[in-house]
């Protein structure tokens, strides 16, 4: 089937790579990355948000989790493994610091330094 562009055939198929559907989500609002939010740790047991940075790609969660909460319960070579519900589903995701938010308000007393 010859297309509207000078012979080229155009393509009905729909994207469907890790970062489809992503120009807004994604869009990249504030200030850029710095060395100290790359090299943060988190202690076990603090809360944290899933604020993915589009400018890192390491450790990047899949943009569902965009904006949820969720606990840190331990630590998987420089990532962090975060456990949170999709709906009534637990799931624990592989995520580097990058893309993690401390809430300070959720952070237990004996956890803060």
């Amino acid at each position: 089937m010859v297309g509207l562009f000078s012979g080229f055939v155009l393509s009905g198929k729909k994207a469907k790579g890790k970062r489809a559907k992503t120009r807004d989500l994604f869009k990249h609002r504030g200030s850029k990355s710095t060395v100290s939010k790359l090299m943060e740790t988190f202690p076990e047991g603090a809360v944290v948000q899933v604020n993915i940075d589009s400018s890192t790609h390491g450790g990047l969660p899949h943009r569902r989790y965009q904006g949820t909460t969720g606990t840190i319960v331990g630590k998987q070579g420089s990532a962090f493994r975060v456990k949170l519900l999709h709906g009534n589903q637990p799931r624990v995701l592989i995520v580097t610091s990058a893309h993690l938010k401390l809430l300070d308000m959720a952070v237990p007393a004996q956890l803060r330094q």
